[in-house]
């Protein structure tokens, strides 16, 4: 299902149009020394600007390397991984959706996964590297790591606005510990986005 997704959305996204297009042109500019352009409008003609802090920038200057169609077939590929690798840490949960009594309940659970996977495939967007950080920082919760818990959402910045409901979750529970990592990784990420793209990246 999520193959025939990127097939039948593939021309669309290859030719340009797509959020890895802007992740791409992101990657360039850190690539060739012109990062404090970053946010520049007149650098994203047919697409939106890049809205992400400027060191994940840094994830996409590999794979500028390579043609626009390739490094989108590239992302594809590591977004895949980045989702194999979450289900098999998940792989507890996810048997409990596959052993439901409900053969509809767990036909609907298993489609209310996949659409929203296929559609981060095919429009190349980082929300499997944002995944992964999750299911990390809940694997280091259950192994009472709550300092790596802490780094690992610390990462998942990327999408701050998903991240500050749960750091709100984590001050009012009190898990000060985890709170406090979070804050030292966000300190340290923004000045590295500092450093790369000038103060007016904020």
């Amino acid at each position: 299902v999520l193959l025939l997704i990127v097939f039948l959305l593939k021309g669309k996204e290859l030719s340009g149009r797509s959020d890895f297009l802007v992740f791409y042109i992101a990657g360039t500019k850190v690539r060739t020394g012109h990062a404090l352009n970053l946010y520049t409008l007149a650098s994203y003609p047919f697409s939106s600007p890049f809205d992400r802090a400027a060191w994940e920038s840094l994830l996409y200057a590999p794979f500028t390397f390579f043609t626009y169609s390739v490094a989108f077939m590239l992302w594809t590929a590591v977004s895949v991984v980045l989702f194999g690798i979450s289900g098999w840490l998940l792989k507890h949960e996810i048997r409990e959706i596959l052993v439901a009594r409900s053969q509809l309940l767990r036909r609907l659970l298993l489609v209310g996964l996949l659409i929203p996977i296929g559609a981060t495939l095919a429009f190349g967007q980082d929300a499997a590297f944002f995944l992964l950080l999750i299911v990390l920082a809940l694997q280091s919760v259950r192994e009472r790591k709550d300092f790596d818990a802490g780094s690992w959402l610390g990462l998942a910045s990327i999408k701050l606005q998903l991240l500050l409901p749960v750091f709100l979750l984590i001050v009012l529970r009190r898990k000060w510990q985890i709170a406090l990592s979070v804050v030292l990784t966000g300190t340290f990420l923004f000045c590295v986005s500092t450093a790369l793209a000038g103060p007016n990246w904020v």
